[in-house]
């Protein structure tokens, strides 16, 4: 109280003397509302704004972190590069294997081209082996052979296949293509020696 008092004196005419009650009260609430004000500036000064230097700290600090992301980035691109270009290597790779490839199957058709115009020329007997035939017997030919050869000879010259002339006739596929190929040598045979 003795420093309100020497105060309170000094702010207070000297004319006055003594100092009553109601002044006093009243230095107090101005005391009171200065105290007030020091403490929120005080408060507002810490909370509010950093000071230069936490300032330029956080700066720093952002900064460092901006060049650490900038690095990352930077390394991120240079992995993705490389991948790019070891994927551009193997699609090279296997586009060359695949034009290799397309050139021996071109290769390879020509040669059967050739083959095939050769053969072409060439009467060849086509013979199928059947593991269902029915047992061949040891027995001269007949009137009924003869019957079957021409029947056999007929239904081929109407274009009907092997197997559907053996169905029909009730002889295996290997007898058709036997007396077919005797008919073509037979022809070949006579078209010769004429």
């Amino acid at each position: 109280m003795n420093a309100f008092a020497s105060l309170a004196e000094t702010l207070l005419p000297p004319a006055a003397g003594s100092v009553s009650g109601s002044q006093f009260a009243i230095v107090a609430v101005i005391l009171v509302a200065i105290t007030l004000m020091m403490i929120t500036n005080r408060r507002r000064r810490s909370e509010g704004g950093p000071s230069p230097r936490a300032y330029a700290r956080e700066q720093l600090a952002r900064l460092k972190e901006e060049k650490i992301v900038h690095d990352d980035i930077g390394d991120v691109m240079t992995q993705l590069q490389q991948v790019a270009r070891e994927i551009n290597a193997q699609l090279d790779a296997k586009f060359i294997r695949l034009e290799r490839s397309v050139r021996d199957a071109d290769d390879r058709i020509d040669r059967l081209d050739r083959l095939v115009r050769r053969t072409a020329d060439r009467t060849t007997l086509d013979v199928t082996v059947e593991d269902d035939s029915p047992p061949v017997s040891r027995r001269s030919p007949t009137h009924d052979d003869g019957d079957k050869r021409r029947r056999i000879c007929a239904s081929a010259e109407a274009g009907r296949k092997p197997l559907e002339i053996a169905r029909e006739i009730g002889v295996t596929v290997s007898e058709v293509n036997l007396v077919l190929a005797v008919r073509d040598s037979d022809a070949a045979t006579v078209s010769v020696r004429a």
